[in-house]
C-alpha cells in the first residue's frame, strides 16, 4: 500500500520465534490504515526482520538496524496505547474488516487469531461496531462485575488506614490494609517519570497517569525519542532512551500490566479484545525480557560518523 495515499492504516504482526541455536528472531510488520484519523497520522509503514545471535553480534551491522527497529517497537506501542484510549469509532471498524489487517491475524501462531480473522469478516460493520463500543465501556469505563481498572494503582498500592476507635461504643483502635485504590504511590512515581523525560500530560487529558493507554503512550514516547537519535547517528541519546524504557518496564509496566491484560482476557465477552490483551501482555513480557539484550547490542554497534 503506498505511502502517498491519504489513509494512515496499521496493522501490527508481530512474532516471536526462539531457536536453540541462540537466535532471537522478531518480526514487526506495520502498514497502513484508518483514513483521516488524526490518532493514527504518526505511524508510517514499515517491516522488519531482526535477527539477533549470540554468534553474531549487532557490531556487524549499522545504525539502520536500529532506527527500523526503535521506529517498529515505537509503532507496536502507540498501537496498544490507541486500542486501550479510545472508544472504537466505526472509522476503525470499517479499517479491521480490511482485507489485509485479517491476513496480518492469520499471520500469526495460534487459533484465537485466526478465530478473530474470521469472526471480524463474517460481521456487519454497524454490528461489530456496536458490540466494540459497548465491550469497551464495560470493561474500561463502567465499574460493573466485568469492570477492569487500567490503572497501574489499583494493582500494586496499599493504603494503611488507622482507626482511633470509639472507647465509649465498644469500638477498639485498630489498623487497616486497603488495595484497589485509585491515586496511590505509583500514580504520583509514573508521574515523576514523565516530569524527568519532559513530557507533560495534556490539560484535555482527563485520566490519570498511570492510565494503561499513558503508560504505553509513554513507551511510545521514549521508543520514538529513540528512533530520532539513532536517525541522527547520536547513539549515546539512544542508549540514554533505551536505559529509560527498561527503567519505566521493569519498575512500572511489567509490575502490572501482564495481570491487567490477564484479567482483560477473562473478563471480555469479545473475541477482539480478548486477542488484544492476549497480544499486549505478550509483548510487554518480551519487550522486558530482552531489554538487557537490546541494550547490550547497542552499546556494540559500529560508531559511524554522521555525513552531511
Amino acid at each position: 500500500m503506498g505511502t502517498s495515499r491519504k489513509s494512515v492504516v496499521l496493522f501490527l504482526a508481530s512474532q516471536i520465534l526462539l531457536f536453540k541455536n541462540g537466535f532471537l528472531i522478531l518480526i514487526g510488520r506495520l502498514r497502513t490504515i484508518f483514513y483521516g484519523n488524526k490518532f493514527f497520522d504518526r505511524l508510517k509503514p514499515i517491516t522488519i526482520l531482526l535477527i539477533l545471535s549470540k554468534n553474531k553480534t549487532m557490531s556487524e551491522k549499522n545504525f539502520k538496524d536500529f532506527e527500523e527497529l526503535a521506529e517498529a517497537r515505537s509503532n507496536i506501542y502507540n498501537f496498544f496505547s490507541l486500542i486501550y484510549s479510545f472508544k472504537p469509532s466505526k472509522e476503525f471498524v470499517e479499517k479491521i474488516k480490511d482485507k489485509n489487517f485479517l491476513l496480518a491475524l492469520r499471520s500469526f501462531s495460534g487459533s484465537i487469531f485466526a478465530s478473530l480473522s474470521k469472526f471480524i469478516e463474517n460481521s456487519e460493520l454497524n454490528t461489530l461496531l456496536n458490540e466494540l463500543e459497548i465491550e469497551y465501556t464495560r470493561l474500561f469505563t463502567a465499574p460493573g462485575l466485568d469492570y477492569v481498572p487500567p490503572y497501574e494503582s489499583v494493582y500494586k498500592d496499599k493504603w494503611t488506614i488507622e482507626y482511633s476507635g470509639v472507647p465509649e461504643a465498644g469500638l477498639s483502635p485498630k489498623t487497616e490494609v486497603v488495595e484497589g485504590l485509585l491515586y496511590g504511590k505509583s500514580t504520583v512515581a509514573v508521574k515523576e517519570k514523565y516530569r524527568k523525560a519532559g513530557v507533560k500530560i495534556s490539560e484535555n487529558c482527563k485520566d490519570l497517569p498511570d492510565h494503561i493507554g499513558l503508560e504505553l503512550e509513554f513507551m511510545h514516547y521514549l521508543t520514538n525519542k529513540e528512533f530520532e537519535a539513532w536517525k541522527s547517528r547520536d547513539k549515546d541519546s539512544a542508549i540514554k532512551f533505551l536505559e529509560m524504557q527498561k527503567e519505566f518496564l521493569t519498575e512500572h509496566l511489567i509490575t502490572w500490566a501482564p495481570k491487567f491484560c490477564s484479567k482483560v482476557k477473562e473478563s471480555s465477552k469479545h473475541i477482539f479484545y480478548k486477542t488484544i490483551a492476549k497480544l499486549t501482555k505478550e509483548y510487554i513480557e518480551l519487550e522486558h525480557k530482552e531489554m538487557d539484550l537490546l541494550i547490550e547490542e547497542a552499546k556494540k554497534s559500529l560508531k559511524i560518523k554522521l555525513i552531511l
